[in-house]
């Protein structure tokens, strides 16, 4: 039972009380604001059903002997009337047939209070009835509550079974392709093996340059095989090491330079790599450092596998209107504008047919570098190209710091 007639909801339990008596109307009322209730008085029953609406009681005590309308038909109006008809209603009239008691109990009415009531007995069933109301109110919401619950761990479930599909279908399309490409040096590192123990055992082992060449293309295609493991690493780590990689402010010139000495130092490039930062003024973003030098690393290999013999690769920082640009540029065949989208996805390798199996890799490169620069530093980056002249990467990202650096 309520407390002085509140609500846990922090506002006094309203009564409206029905009769065309004013003397009945006053003592009711002093009563139940004695009690702690709130009460809001009606003289009739046009009166009542006008009120109601502007100011929705939690019960209503409604007398039937009235001119014009009387409670039953009060009653039924109020049961009508989506609005009101979860109202309960307590008739308190002096008519104590069981004809009207049947008659109020059918119409809707939750109780029957017989005039002259009993102090004891009008207080009781009101406060029993107020807290049935409460608790109706109380398990209503609960159960909304649960029903948006039971819809957001539905739709959860939804998204996490999808997302497993997409990882089943990821992991497919993952092993197929590192075996695909695993295949070819291993071949060469067996043949070789097979071909060299073959000469020994028969006696005629084979002259020195063929061994040496032999031991050259080996060491390569474990280099491949090593390089395409950093990758699958990278890959699998990448998101951890977004959501690890800590928040700073820095100067992308310096960081370019850095990063390019890194990259060269640990891949020797076959193409020369310059960085351009024609200003002397700083150059700076808010960006996490890891993260951006693995997406420009992945960039710049996709520059020395596709790009012309003997041509220069340009690293070049630029200020755009709320961003900074890091762009790689290379000379080589390009990337047609239908592919310029495309190439971002993982395993997507070549835009020629031709070149899959020529270039080594597993078409994970572009894909690291547009995850580290989708979920991190709210940042992107995209392609644009001239087929046959030159083909430009960009790293974008925000100058302002972001509130939230990965989500």
């Amino acid at each position: 039972m309520p407390v002085n007639g509140q609500m846990e909801i922090g506002r006094k339990s309203l009564v409206m009380i029905v009769d065309d008596m004013p003397q009945n109307v006053q003592v009711v009322a002093g009563i139940l604001r004695n009690e702690g209730l709130d009460c809001v008085l009606a003289m009739s029953g046009d009166q009542a059903l006008a009120v109601v609406h502007k100011r929705i009681p939690d019960l209503i005590l409604l007398d039937i002997q009235m001119p014009d309308l009387d409670g039953f038909e009060v009653c039924r109006r109020l049961q009508k009337d989506e609005a009101t008809r979860d109202i309960p209603v307590i008739f308190l009239t002096a008519r104590t047939s069981s004809e009207d008691i049947v008659q109020g109990l059918q119409l809707g009415a939750v109780d029957y209070i017989t005039k002259p009531f009993r102090l004891e007995e009008l207080l009781l069933r009101v406060h029993n009835h107020l807290e049935l109301k409460h608790a109706r109110e109380r398990l209503q919401r609960y159960n909304e509550e649960l029903e948006e619950k039971v819809q957001e761990r539905t739709a959860a479930l939804r998204v996490a079974i999808e997302s497993e599909r997409e990882f089943k279908d990821l992991h497919s399309k993952f092993i197929a392709s590192v075996s695909h490409q695993f295949r070819t040096p291993m071949t060469s590192i067996l043949l070789n093996a097979d071909l060299f123990l073959r000469s020994v055992q028969k006696g005629t082992p084979f002259p020195v340059e063929k061994v040496s060449e032999m031991f050259s293309d080996t060491v390569s295609a474990v280099k491949r095989m090593m390089s395409m493991l950093e990758s699958n690493s990278k890959f699998l780590n990448i998101e951890t090491l977004i959501l690890t990689d800590p928040l700073s402010e820095a100067d992308l010139c310096a960081f370019c330079h850095s990063a390019v000495q890194n990259f060269c130092a640990a891949e020797s490039p076959s193409r020369s790599i310059r960085v351009a930062c024609d200003t002397t003024e700083p150059l700076t973003a808010y960006i996490q450092t890891f993260v951006l030098e693995i997406a420009l690393q992945e960039l710049l290999k996709n520059a020395v596998q596709y790009s012309a013999r003997g041509t220069e690769i340009v690293v070049d920082v630029v200020r755009a209107r709320d961003s900074m640009q890091v762009r790689v540029v290379n000379e080589g065949r390009g990337v047609p504008e239908y592919e310029q989208d495309a190439i971002f996805e993982l395993f997507r390798r070549g835009h020629q047919e031709e070149e899959i199996g020529k270039v080594p890799g597993l078409g994970l490169g572009l894909a690291i570098a547009h995850m580290c620069m989708q979920q991190a530093m709210r940042g992107r980056v995209w392609c644009k190209s001239s087929p046959g002249e030159t083909t430009t990467f960009v790293l974008e990202i925000p100058i302002s710091e972001p509130a939230v650096v990965a989500e």
